[in-house]
């Protein structure tokens, strides 16, 4: 079984990452196809448009957004709570801490719960503000040196060219202009404190990944930031991986999206019928909740890349540049022979990490030095 997880990161203000679903006009081409690879391209993301654009009509009314699960813990019974006021000082100071770790574990709990039961939870202030905001500067300072760099090799030529850009931006071709993912580095200090406040043993976020992936032996698939501009379009409502009865992979991302909850479940008989559109398609789309994960700068959003969902428009009147940064992490007990992608995430780093070697890494004097950047 694999277990991806998608985080979302509020990484900016939460106009920023956080637009509510909107139907716009088709987006025009953003360059000229000439070969028919790139012709057939353009029509394909032509018609995503137009399938996204029908697919909102049916949300219409009906979006709501995304809420936290309730974390409060049972309280306990008044023949406890007498014996700890009876103990003294030393009994009132072990009750607070054995209150503040049964707050911890009921807590946790909750938030597996919620995400088992609709495919997808929010997690408020996963990290600071101020934290989130050193990893949208660090995710906007490298793209500005991917871009660099993918412009200098592309004056050795076109195959050197390529190779920069698969290495950095997940492409075979070139950098998409309204919507790509960056191919972040891990040896940049940096993202560190924000990847600790994320990942670390205990902390929300690194606690579901190990509860729903079974275990901090969870292999590190993606991590990268989807980058969209103004003027990218919605995407068509879709899954992440294929279908099986154990959650093959679980992300965790900060951005705006938008989550069909419970559709997790469905298994491949309504799939089939879903992706085959028509009738089935507009009727599943109509009888489903749809939550709006909207982030303020350092909540998060994890969800099971079996959920249907899809990201929002960046609107050409009132968009701008937005991140989203992503963490995947995958279960080695899952069946892992079809997970719907390759790692999206630099080569160097590629299926070599798990959970407890990310952790490990964050807490050494040099996290990452001994990877490098990745890009080989």
């Amino acid at each position: 079984m694999r277990c991806q997880c998608a985080v979302l990161l509020g990484l900016a203000c939460a106009r920023g990452f956080g637009l509510r679903p909107t139907l716009h006009g088709r987006p025009g081409r953003t360059a000229r196809a000439s070969t028919p690879g790139e012709i057939l391209f353009e029509a394909q993301r032509e018609a995503m448009a137009v399938a996204a654009e029908e697919e909102g009509a049916c949300f219409e009314g009906r979006v709501t957004a995304l809420p936290a699960p309730s974390l409060a813990a049972k309280p306990k019974s008044k023949a406890k709570a007498k014996r700890r006021r009876g103990a003294g000082f030393a009994g009132a100071t072990d009750a607070a801490g054995d209150a503040a770790a049964a707050a911890a574990a009921a807590a946790a709990s909750a938030r597996w719960r919620a995400l088992r039961k609709a495919g997808v939870l929010k997690i408020e202030g996963a990290i600071p503000r101020e934290t989130a905001a050193d990893l949208r500067a660090y995710v906007v300072d490298d793209l500005a040196a991917a871009r660099a760099a993918c412009a200098a090799a592309a004056e050795a030529g076109d195959a050197e060219a390529r190779r920069e850009n698969r290495r950095r931006f997940h492409s075979d071709v070139a950098e998409r202009p309204l919507r790509s993912f960056l191919l972040t580095p891990l040896d940049e200090p940096r993202c560190h404190a924000g990847l600790r406040g994320l990942l670390a043993s205990g902390s929300p976020l690194g606690d579901v990944f190990e509860r729903a992936c079974g275990g901090d032996d969870a292999q590190f698939y993606d991590f990268n930031a989807l980058r969209t501009e103004r003027g990218s379009p919605r995407q068509p409502v879709h899954w992440d991986t294929p279908f099986q009865e154990r959650p093959p992979l679980y992300t965790a991302f900060m951005g705006a999206t938008l989550f069909l909850p419970g559709t997790h479940a469905l298994g491949d008989g309504t799939r089939r019928g879903f992706d085959a559109g028509g009738a089935a398609k507009r009727a599943a789309l109509e009888g489903a909740r749809v939550f709006d994960g909207v982030l303020e700068p350092g909540d998060v959003t994890i969800f099971d890349m079996r959920v249907l969902h899809c990201g929002q428009p960046n609107l050409a009147d009132r968009g701008d540049q937005r991140f989203f940064l992503n963490f995947t992490f995958c279960n080695p007990r899952a069946d892992c022979s079809d997970l719907g992608h390759a790692p999206c995430i630099r080569p160097g780093y590629a299926r070599r990490m798990t959970l407890a070697d990310v952790r490990a890494q964050l807490a050494s004097a040099a996290p990452f030095a001994d990877l490098g950047d990745g890009l080989r």
